[in-house]
């Protein structure tokens, strides 16, 4: 039996670049990876207002291999993810959609949305 796919796997590949430019903006000392104060920094940017216990929970989530690190595959599974946590699902994506965007509404740059 065939394994699932992953998220970056179901994108196209602009989706995958818009993503990877975002991942590479947000990732600011270069390591390759978000780290807890990068996630806080980028959910801020993006107008996304959450407690201290949402956004543990938002990262204990997409830190899958509990490696203190968001790698890109994370980040994209997250994408899909995340509106799930967030008090303003439709502010947040709408955010979220303008920056892969770059600020016009295009639905092939966001990612299926639960």
């Amino acid at each position: 039996m065939a394994r699932p796919l992953n998220a970056r796997e179901r994108l196209s590949a602009a989706q995958r670049a818009r993503l990877r430019e975002t991942f590479d903006e947000l990732d600011t000392d270069g390591s390759d990876e978000l780290d807890y104060a990068e996630l806080k920094s980028a959910l801020t940017s993006f107008g996304v207002k959450l407690s201290l216990k949402e956004l543990k929970t938002a990262w204990i989530k997409a830190d899958k291999d509990a490696s203190s690190g968001i790698d890109f595959d994370e980040f994209c599974d997250a994408v899909e993810t995340l509106p799930a946590t967030l008090q303003d699902r439709q502010q947040s994506m709408k955010a979220l959609q303008d920056k892969l965007s770059g600020g016009k509404p295009d639905e092939d740059a966001m990612c299926t949305v639960m």
